[in-house]
């Protein structure tokens, strides 16, 4: 068997020089596409915010904005967004009465952030929605589960 360089493309045998070009532009575009994919795994821009307008229940829409501070996004956040705590909430302590997903979270601000888990699970990364370094000041389980695969800091914790 020979070997071949770019510049004897003229040299190999037929076909093969379409196939060598089929090849690298395969392994081109693959390479594009697992960079696309590290930098938007690497991604932890806030999707939505816990303003805590209206209650303290995860589970109402009017607590949650797309923008910091902002009017309510009418809606829960999905499993694969990264949920932050407003700078300035109106409540800053959440409670989670219906087991959740969610690629991330940031509650680590203000100081007296308390995510309380009341009768529900929260799984926080998972392999089919994504999964980012999440931050958490204060989390009370009650005996329910607090998982996921995100790597997520506590800093605070009643059980």
């Amino acid at each position: 068997m020979s070997a071949y360089s770019i510049a004897d493309a003229d040299r190999l045998p037929r076909g093969w020089a379409h196939r060598l070009g089929q090849l690298l532009a395969t392994v081109v575009l693959g390479l594009g596409g697992l960079l696309l994919w590290a930098q938007q795994a690497a991604a932890t821009t806030c999707n939505i915010y816990w303003t805590g307008a209206t209650s303290t229940n995860w589970t109402t829409a009017s607590n949650w904005s797309l923008t910091d501070g902002g009017p309510s996004a009418g809606r829960l956040p999905t499993a694969s967004e990264f949920a932050c705590m407003s700078t300035a909430p109106v409540r800053d302590d959440i409670v989670l009465t219906s087991s959740r997903s969610i690629a991330g979270v940031d509650f680590a601000t203000p100081s007296g952030a308390t995510l309380t888990l009341s009768g529900a699970n929260l799984t926080v990364g998972t392999t089919t929605n994504g999964s980012y370094s999440s931050a958490i000041r204060g989390l009370t389980t009650n005996g329910n589960t607090f998982g996921g695969i995100a790597a997520v800091t506590l800093s605070g914790i009643n059980s």
